[in-house]
């Protein structure tokens, strides 16, 4: 009985380590896999905002339009995410001023913006547009 055990602590000794490094590899792995789409989607965002910068007044408020079938969240996140690429420039949610920003998701739509009083002036690809509003 006494060799067996310590067999037993010796084993355990070995092994419980050796767990504690795989899962503690595994683990690393996975938060730097959770923690890079974050980056590399901020990243891909900026990239498809990037040609519209150029069309834009340096400063002033724009407005914003995007498609009316996205969730909430993916609304308002991409709304952030564009106010904050956009700066100093001030978006806000509505059709009613000089120089409008449409992020679309869906395939465009001829009519998309007839109902809306938009002038479309360039559409840059990937879902960005530029149109031109009408102030109030």
């Amino acid at each position: 009985m006494g060799r067996s055990r310590i067999r037993l602590v010796l084993v355990l000794c070995m092994v419980v380590p050796f767990a504690v490094y795989v899962n503690g590899r595994i683990i690393n792995k996975e938060i730097e896999r959770w923690s890079e789409p974050a980056r590399t989607e901020e990243a891909r965002y900026e990239r498809r905002l990037q040609p519209l910068k150029e069309f834009l007044p340096e400063h002033g408020v724009i407005g914003y339009v995007t498609d009316e079938r996205v969730s909430l969240y993916k609304e308002l996140k991409d709304f952030y995410l564009a106010q904050y690429m956009l700066c100093p420039r001030l978006l806000v949610r509505d059709i009613h001023y000089p120089s409008v920003i449409g992020v679309y998701y869906e395939i465009a739509q001829p009519d998309r913006t007839a109902s809306q009083s938009l002038t479309l002036v360039k559409d840059f690809g990937y879902g960005i547009e530029l149109y031109q509003g009408r102030e109030r």
